[in-house]
């Protein structure tokens, strides 16, 4: 619902807005000229994996808002053990698409793990993943680099595994250390509105984990999520054997 108001908060009707719709999949806008109705309002429905639109009013003025309803920060590379059993925070819609697909490799659809050597893929991993409590799970990589994508997000992930003893927060594999990660990634669990508390389950919390819960009326013409995450996360480093 988009609705035009004047300076004291007045409902202002019959005026034409420009819509300008951009889709998640696509790079191509869709522009729709609409009027107000008595109430100022413009009846836009639920909008469907549109992720951000603009509107432009008769004097001129433009809002751009944006409806992503899920972001995080994202590690680009991981470091893991040979056979460690890896956890990915997934999106909601992935993570809740298990509930609703009955055939058991779904998740390959939207996923996809590729072994990679000398910048060439050489071998499909799709059979060590599945979905668990709000993770992508990654059950028994071997030794080796690999490319992990998630294609609802675009998102591509570079996991490098190595065999050896841990020391010290490295993994020492006989032809590379690798700096282990720096414990289990923070995923919201679930988060349940019962129109009289808002319940929010979070996984692998420590006690520094904090959450902030911002309401209000109308979607802002900006983004929450970048005054808040609008920071990059440490990498993680690599060396040679001595």
């Amino acid at each position: 619902m988009y609705e035009l108001l004047g300076r004291n908060g007045e409902p202002i009707a019959d005026q034409q807005i420009i819509f300008t719709f951009t889709h998640r999949d696509f790079t191509r806008t869709e522009t729709v000229a609409l009027r107000t109705d008595e109430k100022g309002r413009v009846a836009l429905g639920a909008l469907a994996e549109i992720k951000s639109f603009a509107a432009k009013s008769p004097n001129g003025r433009e809002g751009r808002f944006s409806l992503e309803d899920f972001e995080r920060t994202w590690s680009g590379e991981i470091h893991a053990k040979a056979g460690e059993v890896l956890q990915i925070p997934l999106p909601p819609e992935l993570a809740e698409m298990q509930l609703r697909r009955a055939t058991k490799d779904w998740v390959k659809a939207y996923v996809s793990l590729l072994e990679v050597r000398a910048g060439t893929f050489v071998s499909d991993h799709g059979g060590l993943l599945s979905v668990s409590g709000g993770f992508l799970v990654i059950d028994g990589l071997p030794s080796g680099d690999y490319a992990l994508r998630l294609r609802g997000d675009a998102r591509d992930i570079t996991i490098k595994v190595a065999g050896g003893k841990s020391a010290h927060g490295w993994i020492l594999g006989a032809n590379r250390n690798l700096e282990a990660m720096h414990g289990a990634p923070l995923q919201i669990a679930s988060a349940v509105n019962d129109h009289e508390f808002i319940t929010v389950k979070l996984a692998n919390a420590t006690p520094l984990t904090r959450v902030h819960i911002a309401a209000t009326r109308f979607v802002p013409a900006g983004n929450l999520f970048s005054g808040l995450g609008g920071f990059e996360r440490f990498g993680v480093a690599e060396g040679a054997p001595a």
